[in-house]
Parts: structure tokens; sequence; C-alpha cells
């Protein structure tokens, strides 16, 4: 009897391991589960964090981008009339160097009286020279004085940043990579500007690729810019500095960065055999 009663007993005592044992095995499975799916919901948090880091980037480099571009195709207008007002800047511009997207005359904030100054924007960035060459003009039988915007003078920064931002070609932000100039106020005395005449006022800077000179395709007159671009960055830069307002024949050129769309096919006398090809300019105007 008394054996029978142990036996029970020692039956009893092993169930109750056995279900403390499965119990904590079934516990430790909840919360290996609940871990794994916790970090499953924190993985994909982290994605969706990511992601929307990397869109809000791409924005703000996109308004920057789009801020520069409207920089390129503005120009400051000087020694104005002391009555002139939008209007007449507007329709003077529009009729002469093209269609006009924005005017913007600078104010006394107390008197609201025009102090002279007004920025001018344009949609085509060839309207700019065409401005640049209107110093000296009358606008309310008044002389006026056109340069370039001053927003471009930190482009090559700007440039550099954005090139490391989008990690162009993969290449380090710090790289000597090939760089495009823009020149302008190729009027007058310049507009027969050929190619070999580009090269020889700038080979002395460095190692060029090739050139282009913006012709129309009606007419094959220059439109008063041209661009050369350099093997290495650096070149281009020292050729800014030295030969921006330099005056050749009597005309001061503009030299400056350049942003431009490159597309194959062209005929340019460096540029033939690299397939360089004709630009959509969005360049930047030497200040």
């Amino acid at each position: 009897m008394k054996e029978r009663k142990r036996s029970r007993s020692r039956s009893r005592s092993r169930d109750r391991r056995g279900e403390d044992r499965r119990r904590r095995e079934r516990e430790e499975r909840e919360r290996e589960e609940k871990e794994r799916a916790q970090r499953e919901r924190d993985a994909e948090q982290a994605k969706r964090d990511d992601a929307r880091r990397a869109e809000k980037m791409k924005e703000e480099l996109q308004m920057k981008v789009d801020l520069a571009r409207r920089d390129d195709c503005t120009v400051i207008v000087m020694s104005l009339h002391p009555r002139a007002e939008e209007k007449e800047v507007y329709q003077y511009f529009s009729k002469t160097c093209g269609k006009v997207r924005d005017v913007q005359i600078i104010r006394d904030p107390r008197s609201g009286k025009s102090k002279g100054i007004s920025y001018v924007e344009f949609y085509l960035p060839e309207s700019v020279y065409k401005a640049l060459a209107c110093t000296g003009e009358l606008i309310m039988k008044h002389p006026i004085r056109v340069q370039a915007s001053q927003a471009d003078k930190n482009r090559a920064s700007e440039a550099a940043k954005v090139a490391s931002a989008l990690g162009v070609g993969g290449q380090l932000a710090g790289a000597d990579v090939p760089m495009r100039i823009c020149v302008g106020n190729l009027v007058g005395p310049l507009e027969k500007v050929t190619d070999n005449d580009l090269s020889k006022w700038f080979s002395a800077f460095g190692e060029l690729e090739f050139t282009e000179i913006a012709q129309c395709p009606y007419t094959e007159k220059c439109k008063g810019y041209a661009y050369v671009q350099f093997r290495k960055s650096m070149d281009a830069k020292e050729a800014i500095a030295g030969m921006d307002l330099f005056e050749i024949a009597g005309v001061k050129i503009n030299v400056g960065y350049s942003q431009t769309v490159h597309a194959p096919g062209a005929n340019t006398a460096i540029g033939a055999h690299l397939g360089a090809g004709p630009a959509t300019p969005l360049f930047n105007p030497g200040a």
C-alpha cells in the first residue's frame, strides 16, 4: 500500500516537472516570437525612416539645383531712373533680350522709393548675355549698368557639393575631373570667333578636351557665347580667374562656370572625335 502511494507521488512529481518544462519551453518560444516580430518591426521602421530621409535630401537637392538655374538666368540692373517701375524694366528687357520671367526693383523699406537697382530674371540663359551687353543703354532716358548675378560666385563649391551628393560617376568629391566653362559676350568683332581662336585664348591655362560655339541653326551665326572644356577642373578655374572681363578686340568677355546637358554628334574643332555635341546651356556667367 505504501509502495503504491510512493509510486503515485513520484508519478505526479514527474508530471508536474514535465508540465513545468513544457510551460517554460512554451514561454521561451513566445518570447522568441515576440523578439523576432519586434526586430522585424524595427527593421521596417528603419527602412521607412531611411527612405523618408533620402526623399527629403533629394527634394532639398532639387530645390538647390532649381534655384541655381534660376540664378544663372538673373542679372542685376543698376543706375536705374528713380521713377522707373517694374513695367518699364520688363518692357525694355523683354524687347531687347528675350522673355523675362520676373522683375524685382529694390526699394527702401521705409519710404518705398527705388534704390535704382533691380533684379531681372530671364527664362533662357542666352538672354543673360544679351542683357550684359546693354550696359550704357537708356531706360527712361537714363543710362543703366548691367552685371551678372552675384549668386554664381560660390557656384564652384556648390557644384562640388551637388556632385558629391549625387555621387556623379562614382568619383570622389575631391577628384580633379573635367570641367566646362562658358565664354560670353562674344559680340561685335567677336561674333566671328572660331574654335581655333578659343583654343589659342584658353590652351595656355591647361589641356582642352573640346570647344563648342553656340550657333543659330538658321543663320549659323554665333549666339554670343561658347563653351570650353578643360581636362582638369583646376585649369578651368584658373582660366575663369584669368579671362573673366578680359578685353579682346575692344570687347570684354565674360567667363564663368557652365552646367550643360551634353548630346552626341557635334562637329567641333577639338571635340568632334570625342563625340562632344551641342549643349543645352545652363551656365553661370562670370561675375
